[in-house]
């Protein structure tokens, strides 16, 4: 029996995936659902997660700041802020647009699926 490689399943869930618009309604809100819930869950407790940590920084921060460990330089902070926002700028305009047909056509075949998507993550939400 020969040991099946990691991009076999990789290829496998590929495939599955691409024939998955070919399965009748029901498995393809049943397959939706599935991969919802599990998205929602790991969202909600992923950002809450991160929303913690990110807030305890701020105070940390703001802690160090208050108490003279730490100190900001507002000029140099306006002066980086100014050259982010310019180089933002060039970036979001030279973003390629996707075709509005292509998209149409995706969101349509895969209506089903995305139903079920749309509600499995609202339930993990829910359950998380």
């Amino acid at each position: 029996m020969a040991v099946s490689k990691p991009a076999d399943y990789l290829n496998s869930a590929i495939n599955y995936v691409d024939d998955l618009h070919r399965r009748p309604p029901l498995v393809q809100v049943a397959v939706g659902g599935g991969v919802g819930v599990t998205a929602g869950y790991i969202a909600t407790r992923v950002s809450k997660a991160v929303a913690t940590t990110i807030g305890v920084s701020f105070l940390l921060l703001q802690f160090a700041v208050h108490r003279g460990y730490i100190a900001v330089n507002h000029d140099n902070v306006g002066r980086d802020i100014a050259g982010l926002k310019k180089s933002l700028r060039k970036r979001v305009n030279d973003v390629p647009h996707v075709g509005g047909d292509e998209v149409q056509n995706f969101v349509v075949k895969n209506s089903w699926t995305f139903s079920g998507f749309a509600a499995g993550v609202l339930i993990g939400f829910g359950l998380a």
